[in-house]
């Protein structure tokens, strides 16, 4: 049999490492119309870059874990959830 738990973690890991460098290197382009280090065009997608990249090294090199099933609840607590999210719902539309 075919191992595959991996495969679609470590694709979001290139992703992200990939969208994370384009990133800063956006914002070191950016760099030299800066007003102040934390004021400017650059921060914003150097900040993000930085997420994405650290994000990637993550998934990149978490250790494979055991595959879990997730089981949403019933009952009263699935009926709560429910209502939660409808109300969420409503309320945005």
């Amino acid at each position: 049999m075919k191992k595959t738990a991996g495969i679609p973690r470590k694709t979001g890991a290139f992703i992200s490492l990939f969208l994370g460098i384009v990133s800063v290197i956006e914002a070191a382009r950016l760099y030299p119309y800066r007003t102040d280090f934390w004021a400017g065009d650059h921060v914003f997608p150097g900040l993000i870059g930085a997420i994405l990249v650290t994000a990637g090294l993550f998934l990149l090199l978490k250790r494979e874990e055991s595959s879990r099933r997730f089981v949403l609840p019933g009952g009263e607590i699935g009926r709560k959830m429910t209502a939660t999210a409808g109300v969420l719902i409503s309320y945005s539309c």
